[in-house]
């Protein structure tokens, strides 16, 4: 009697259904790798422990013969020294383990937030004061000298105010003139243009004399050459038009002002 119920109870105890143990859930990509995702798996499956959280792995190709394993925000490179398939999925699970622990739970990667910053380099003017011998065409000739503080900023855009003053070296009367120029320009390496207006007062000074003042624009180019850090040699040529003439008469000479008056200066700029 007592046989009979061992063995019944052994029937009952092997009809019962198993019990299957829950694996943790793995998420493997392998792309471009010298081994297989169902390599790396197989190879994670005997070095895990088989209960645990959800676990993403990504191996990626690197340099020289080596891969890179990420899980999470955690990153490992592996030298598979020439191993291929389940040889090089073997050596790469060992990696995983290092990174992974029992209980780790994988949690999504915080957003990485990314800080724009405009790198914006501040602009800088420099202040320039240049000296000229000057000479222009009056129906005759007026030479003297040109004052020039310019302000140009690293960009290459300038403004700048000029001062001539001269007298007539050819020419039966004695005259004399000034000429004032605002201008606006730009400046490329060694050449520079600018355009604005003239103010040109003018004094005849023979017989009961006369003044005038006569407005009108001016255009001057010029080139540089640099003869020390902050000294430069320059050359000028400009025209000046002008909106009124004068006729001047004493007996026998006259003297007529033009409606367009070239010029050319030439001296130094510093940069204090």
């Amino acid at each position: 009697m007592q046989l009979r119920s061992a063995v019944i109870v052994g029937l009952a105890l092997v009809g019962l259904p198993s019990v299957a143990r829950a694996e943790r859930a793995l998420e493997v990509s392998a792309v471009g790798t010298p081994f297989t995702p169902a390599e790396l798996t197989a190879a994670l499956r005997m070095r895990l422990p088989i209960a645990g959280p959800p676990l993403a792995i990504a191996v990626t190709p690197a340099e020289a013969g080596r891969v890179t394993v990420a899980i999470g925000g955690a990153t490992h490179e592996v030298d598979l020294a020439g191993r291929e398939g389940s040889d090089a999925a073997r050596l790469v699970a060992l990696a995983v383990v290092d990174l992974a622990e029992d209980d780790l739970a994988v949690l999504p990667a915080a957003p990485v937030v990314v800080k724009r910053v405009a790198l914006v380099r501040a602009s800088t003017t420099a202040i320039e004061l240049g000296l000229f011998g000057s000479a222009r065409a009056w129906q005759g000739t007026l030479a003297g000298a040109t004052f020039d503080l310019t302000a140009v900023r690293d960009s290459g855009w300038l403004v700048a105010l000029e001062v001539a003053g001269d007298k007539r070296v050819t020419g039966n009367l004695d005259f004399a003139g000034a000429v004032v120029r605002a201008s606006g320009g730009v400046r490329s390496g060694a050449i520079e243009l600018r355009g604005g207006i003239a103010i040109a007062p003018t004094w005849e000074r023979d017989g009961a004399g006369d003044q005038t003042t006569m407005f009108g624009a001016a255009a001057s180019a010029r080139a540089f050459v640099r003869v020390a850090p902050s000294v430069t040699f320059a050359m000028v040529v400009g025209l000046d038009a002008y909106t009124t003439r004068t006729t001047y008469q004493l007996g026998m000479a006259s003297y007529t002002t033009p409606w367009v008056a070239p010029w050319l200066a030439v001296g130094m700029e510093v940069a204090p």
